[in-house]
């Protein structure tokens, strides 16, 4: 405030008469309060600035109107001691306002916006602030709440505005710049100047010279606050340092519980892994689905990392480099934004999970097919047989009408006693459990070693293997031989013409007595 308008001030607040007349009495100038030492002028202060005197006056004219003296003049009343200004320094300290609690709170707001602190402790310090203003007299609680309101909306707006912004034609390769919002000479700063990734200016006061004094906020990033800087040279070096720190931008090198390392120190999960990689058949783990869509990302991503087909490691790393990008991609992440999805983002975790439900459980074990093949079985007959392994022998007397059954079970019996002499245990596989199944695993061995090795042995033991039949003649062969041997020139000789027709005859004949007997007449004939 200039010094002639402090003077009018007050000037007014000392006018002779006041309240009804004068008494006469000279009336205290300004002249008198500055030689007295009450008062101190603006040239002795860098604030506040003129609305917070004229905001203090008031309040002091509120609290202590003015009086009539004996004489009828008026007087000036001393203020108590919470309203005096420390005239023993040459810079007093202003009262906290409004304005200090927007400087304030407005980094606590940003914080609220980017999710980077509890709501809980952005209130408490919030209320912390409010509470300093009702203490010093200068905003109410219902003035802080409107502040608030008024700020948070101001945020998301500059945040819509932030939004709309990125939203530009691919290839341009604009990143996510925040704006100056207002000139800033003393860092050669233009309103709507990018100021880089992850910064933000912030008008933090105005000084006596009526400049705006700004501070230039870094965005917080994990553990690291958001804070604010003097100059944007300042912002820009600490941002350098978050983003060396976190590798902000980057895929950061994977520790966690997928690491290929740990997870090699498991035999097993290295040689399923290695099968996989070498597109090696594992018949621990039945299925060709999963297969496929492991080759098809292998693929991919031998292509376009120009790995070598044996590298495990690097291979392992990059599918799980490949999930995270496709994650990010689903959640729209700046960083794999413009990225190809090369591989399900759920791809390592169905892995993990295949090895852990269905090889892990089945080392040392062999499928239905492959024992098929052991045994010298025609396809899909080892299912029939194992559905009767357990089946008991019908009694005795129903032997010949379930004659089809009963050779089944004695086939059936022949192959447990052939599991039982090689040591192979079998169960039967749900791949959901409680839904059953029509495929066993055989157990050669809890090793899988000497499982390995006990499988090549079955595969050169004669024995082990049902002996093969030759095929059976269809009717049509039959009926081609018949009709060469019925135009034979001894055929036509000797006359086996009269004899097949008996015997054909013979045969109704006899097949008919049979079937109308019952069991028990039939018993009789066959004794």
């Amino acid at each position: 405030m200039k010094i002639g308008e402090y003077e009018q001030m007050m000037a007014y607040l000392t006018r002779p008469g006041f309240n009804g007349g004068g008494s006469g009495k000279k009336p205290i100038t300004i002249k008198d309060l500055k030689d007295s030492g009450q008062i101190t002028t603006a040239s002795q202060i860098d604030r506040p600035e003129k609305a917070k005197i004229l905001e203090a006056i008031r309040r002091f004219e509120e609290k202590y109107p003015r009086k009539k003296n004996d004489e009828g003049g008026s007087q000036i009343v001393e203020p108590p001691k919470s309203m005096q200004m420390d005239t023993t320094t040459s810079s007093p300290i202003p009262e906290y306002d409004i304005n200090d609690f927007r400087n304030d709170a407005e980094i606590y707001i940003l914080a609220l916006n980017n999710n980077t602190l509890p709501r809980a402790d952005i209130a408490d310090k919030l209320n912390a602030f409010a509470q300093k203003g009702v203490d010093a007299g200068t905003f109410s609680m219902q003035d802080a709440g409107v502040m608030v309101r008024r700020l948070i909306g101001e945020v998301k707006d500059r945040a819509q505005k932030q939004r709309l912004r990125d939203v530009v034609p691919e290839g341009i390769g604009r990143k996510n710049f925040a704006e100056a919002g207002m000139a800033d000479p003393a860092n050669n700063i233009r309103k709507g100047q990018e100021l880089g990734e992850g910064i933000q200016q912030k008008l933090k006061y105005v000084n006596k010279k009526g400049e705006n004094v700004f501070r230039y906020v870094t965005s917080a990033v994990k553990d690291t606050i958001l804070k604010e800087h003097k100059t944007p040279k300042d912002a820009n070096i600490f941002r350098q340092q978050l983003i060396k720190k976190y590798n902000i931008g980057e895929a950061a090198e994977y520790k966690g519980a997928k690491s290929y390392q740990e997870l090699i120190k498991d035999p097993d999960f290295e040689n399923f892994w290695k099968a996989r990689v070498d597109k090696v058949d594992v018949p621990e783990v039945g299925g060709l689905q999963g297969k496929n869509k492991f080759e098809e990302g292998l693929d991919k991503i031998i292509k376009k990392y120009k790995l070598k087909p044996n590298d495990y490691e690097g291979i392992f790393n990059k599918f799980v480099e490949e999930t995270r990008i496709s994650e990010g991609i689903r959640k729209g992440t700046k960083y794999s934004k413009g990225k190809e999805k090369l591989v399900s983002a759920a791809f390592i975790d169905n892995f993990l999970k295949t090895f852990e439900k269905s090889y892990k459980p089945n080392v040392g074990t062999i499928n239905t097919s492959q024992m098929e093949k052991l045994l010298k079985l025609p396809e899909g007959s080892l299912s029939k047989l194992m559905a009767n392994i357990d089946k008991p022998i019908p009694p005795e007397k129903l032997r010949f009408a379930k004659s089809d059954t009963m050779a089944r079970i004695r086939k059936a019996a022949v192959l447990k006693d052939k599991l039982d002499a090689a040591g192979i245990t079998y169960e039967k596989f749900e791949r959901t459990p409680g839904k059953g199944g029509k495929d066993y695993r055989f157990k050669l061995d809890p090793d899988k070693n000497v499982a390995a090795e006990k499988f090549i042995q079955l595969q050169n033991n004669k024995d082990f293997g049902f002996e093969q039949k030759p095929p059976t003649q269809t009717q049509s062969v039959k009926q081609g031989i018949t009709s060469a041997s019925k135009k034979s020139d001894e055929y036509k000789q000797y006359g086996y013409g009269r004899d097949r027709n008996v015997i054909n005859n013979l045969t109704v004949a006899l097949n008919n007595s049979l079937k109308s007997m019952n069991d028990e007449e039939l018993f009789n004939f066959i004794e």
